[in-house]
This record gives structure tokens, sequence and C-alpha cells, in this order.
């Protein structure tokens, strides 16, 4: 019999720090671009998982010794690569127990219709602006996921202020990743805390004053400065993920005021 406990047992081992079950009804009245029921209509829940980013990769970029290895190896190898055969290995389990397994990782080169944000990580995006439905009664592909939403039902995390999903162990200092499943497992509570209340330490640590209080990040502020950072002057069509020449200072300031850890 399948149970979230053999779910949670065979991620840890395989590295997960963060495990949860999230209720899809708390997804009721969500963008049907973003809802994962449009994904597995017979879908019972959400599975979110953690992944952290070494804190090494952060202590390099504030001390000014390397910056381009946060990218490649905490953003790019753990989305890109190491996900991908944890999630593998993950629906393995999932499906021999007779259920289907969904498999979510982010898509920072894709976004759904009318999303003119830009992703701060990778420039070379493109806006599913043609894409339309393959029937009446269905939203057009494909499906993205709230990563924010999905980390918070699944009890895991919330989204801050800065854009990034944020709990108290480990700050914005994680990856995330997710299965959809009609696996009939136990949930979690959502995730209650509001970490950013009473909190600017993102918005301080910020040299360019890329994150408002009240509207969030500006993505395409943060990725021209922490590109111009150290006098680069890319432009806007730059393909790929750049290195984070700022440092992070907002990730680094969350992190040591939700831990009271200096890095």
């Amino acid at each position: 019999m399948l149970t979230r406990e053999t779910i949670e047992s065979a991620a840890r081992e395989l590295g997960a720090a963060m495990f949860g079950v999230g209720d899809l009804s708390l997804f009721e009245g969500e963008d049907p671009r973003r809802d994962p029921k449009m994904i597995c209509p017979k879908a019972h829940c959400i599975v979110g998982f953690g992944i952290p980013v070494p804190r090494g990769l952060y202590k390099t970029m504030k001390e000014g010794t390397q910056f381009y290895t946060y990218t490649t190896v905490g953003v790019k190898a753990i989305d890109e690569e190491y996900f991908e055969i944890f999630l593998f290995k993950m629906a393995s389990i999932i499906e021999d127990a007779g259920y289907d397994a969904c498999l979510q990782r982010t898509t920072p080169n894709l976004r759904v219709q009318g999303d003119k944000s830009a992703n701060p990580e990778t420039i070379g995006v493109y806006e599913l602006k043609y894409a339309s439905p393959v029937e009446p009664g269905k939203p057009p592909p494909d499906i993205m996921i709230d990563f924010g939403k999905a980390a918070r039902a699944c009890g895991i995390g919330m989204p801050g202020r800065d854009g990034k999903v944020i709990n108290r162990a480990y700050g914005p200092f994680m990856r995330y990743a997710f299965i959809v499943t009609d696996a009939p497992l136990a949930t979690n509570p959502p995730f209650a805390d509001d970490l950013c209340a009473g909190c600017d330490a993102c918005v301080k640590a910020c040299d360019a004053g890329c994150i408002d209080p009240e509207k969030g990040l500006d993505t395409w502020k943060c990725w021209e400065h922490y590109n111009k950072a150290r006098g680069y002057d890319l432009p806007r069509t730059q393909w790929g993920y750049q290195a984070c020449l700022c440092g992070k200072k907002c990730d680094v300031a969350c992190w040591e005021h939700l831990t009271g850890k200096t890095l």
C-alpha cells in the first residue's frame, strides 16, 4: 500500500530536506492555466519537495570570490538536472503502486499567455501566446503551476516578498519540485506563517531598489542590476542563465533574518 510515509522516506534518501502533501481543494478558483487539476483531472493531491542550495554558494558571492557557480550549480543543476532524476525515481514509486505521477519542475524559459514579466534568471523566455485549447472548456497548454501557491498548499513554504519561495529553516536557499497525483495520500495543513510580516530585510539589502514592499520584485530591474553590478551591459535579448553579480544580497539578508545566523 502506498502511503505518504513511503514517499517521504524515499524522497529524503534522495536528498529532499522538505516534504509535504497539499490538498488540491486549496487551488479552487485558480487560473485554469495554473491549476494542477487541469494537468491531472483525477488528481487527489500535490506532493512537494525541497532540495537545499548549499550555503557555500551564497557565501562565495558574499565574499566576492565566485559568482557563476551559484547559477550553474545552485540553480540550473538542481532544477534542470538533479530534479529530473529525482522526479523520475519518485514517479516510479507512485506509478508502480498503480497511480499517476505528473511531474512538475521549473520552466524558466516559458510563461503563460499574458504574463509579461521576465524571469530574472533566464531572459530568453517564450510566451505561449499562440497556444489554443484542444477543446471547449479547457485552458490552452501548457499548464504551469504557481510554485509559491503549491509550496504553501504542501505546507513547506510561502512566496516571499522578493518572489522566492521561503521557509523558516532554509529561507530562500532552496529549490522546489512537485508531483500532481491521484494517489490518496494524507495531506498537510497549508503553510500558515507570514514570514514577511514586519520584515524588510530583502528590500533594504537590494542596492538597486528592485523590491517594493507592496508590489514585490521588479524582475527586469533586478536582471539589469545583477548583470551590470560589475560593469556588464548585456542586452535584454541575452540568452540563458546569467551570473548573479549583485551577490544575491536579498536572499542572504532573508536567510540571515529567518535563521538568526550570519552567513
